[in-house]
């Protein structure tokens, strides 16, 4: 399981991809609403994801093989949820742009939360 501080670590890179993202394609004038409405997105998928890892380690004390897979569960179903969540707080008439931005940070936020976590692990 990863600690609280990998999941501040993940939430600070996702928070700054989608603040950069939302800023270049879907609003014109970025104001500060907008970043807090990039930090509610951002906290409602790393509580989601807390959630979904606590229920899912329950089944894996129940059936072990399923530890390969929880890590996947977690972000799919919190995806699905920033997903959903974000229809009302990233408005937009470019529905397809908003989703593609919300999976383009969330990889970009993956990618540098891995690089970041080699780092320390490397120091």
């Amino acid at each position: 399981m990863l600690s609280f501080l990998n999941e501040i670590i993940l939430g600070l890179c996702l928070w700054a991809a989608l603040c950069l993202l939302v800023k270049r394609y879907l609003v014109q004038d970025f104001k500060v609403h907008h970043v807090f409405a990039c930090l509610v997105v951002v906290v409602i998928f790393i509580i989601i994801r807390l959630i979904l890892l606590t229920i899912l380690v329950v089944f894996i004390i129940l059936l072990p093989s399923l530890e390969l897979c929880t890590e996947s569960v977690a972000l799919i179903g919190s995806l699905w949820v920033v997903f959903l969540i974000s229809r009302s707080l990233l408005e937009t008439n470019k529905w397809a742009v908003r989703e593609n931005v919300l999976f383009f940070a969330i990889i970009v936020a993956y990618v540098v939360y891995s690089v970041i976590v080699l780092i320390l692990s490397l120091i």
